[in-house]
């Protein structure tokens, strides 16, 4: 045997050296080939829930810009029902007037139509006693009675002829 410093070579080192191959091929097999395809698994797994994460987030950005489009969609049917509503009402509220003010018109023409009926009535009444009082006086002045439907009818003709034009002004 031979020495040669720290290592020697013998029976010792051939069954380390075949000890250490026998070794290494045990723990490829059931260390490293596992060890192995479990972090090329848990690696590719990261990879799909990477890509499943970043495919959810395009999904949820597509969703929202559709909520955004929709809502804007929404904000503007909204203006518009707001807009034709309000020209309903303004439409409503312009027959409401223009109903009233024909409601006004027609109150105010009946209403000159029975002053006219009225004034026509004083008139005629007025008329009548002028009439009566004419006989009466007659009938004083001459002591006698006349005929009260003769002197009616002369007085109101006369009244008729002389006395319109006076009663207009």
């Amino acid at each position: 045997m031979m020495k040669a410093g720290l290592v020697e070579i013998n029976w010792n080192l051939a069954f380390q050296i075949i000890n250490t191959i026998i070794l290494y091929i045990i723990l490829k097999k059931l260390l490293f080939k596992p060890v192995t395809e479990f972090m090329a698994a848990r690696q590719n797994s990261i990879v799909e829930s990477m890509q499943e994460a970043d495919d959810k987030n395009a999904q949820a950005d597509k969703l929202m810009q559709e909520y955004q489009l929709k809502l804007a969609g929404a904000q503007d049917e909204g203006r518009e029902i707001i807009k034709e509503a309000s020209k309903r009402a303004e439409d409503r509220a312009n027959e409401i007037v223009k109903s009233a003010q024909e409601e006004a018109s027609k109150i105010k023409e009946r209403a000159e139509a029975e002053i006219k009926r009225e004034q026509q009535k004083a008139v005629n009444a007025l008329k009548n006693e002028v009439a009566a009082m004419a006989v009466a006086a007659a009938g004083k002045i001459i002591n006698k009675n006349l005929d009260v439907k003769e002197h009616s009818q002369l007085i109101n003709e006369f009244i008729d002829e002389v006395g319109e034009a006076k009663w207009h002004n």
